[in-house]
């Protein structure tokens, strides 16, 4: 769908990858106050629109591959 909805999934994304890069919050506190219904929605969003897991993500920020 585009149109003025189509933007907030891109400033989601954005805003995840802010909070894993730059807290040491949990998943479902970042589901949370994202407005996601839990942290398995927040998996399936990132996963889906980014390729990897928030947890790989933040490995591969920590340098653990």
């Amino acid at each position: 769908m585009k149109g003025i909805l189509s933007p907030i999934p891109k400033l989601n994304n954005i805003a995840t990858m802010t909070l894993l890069a730059d807290t040491n919050k949990t998943i479902t506190y970042i589901a949370d106050n994202l407005g996601f219904a839990d942290s398995q929605s927040l998996y399936h969003f990132f996963k889906r629109s980014t390729g990897c897991t928030q947890t790989q993500y933040r490995n591969q920020l920590l340098g653990k591959l």
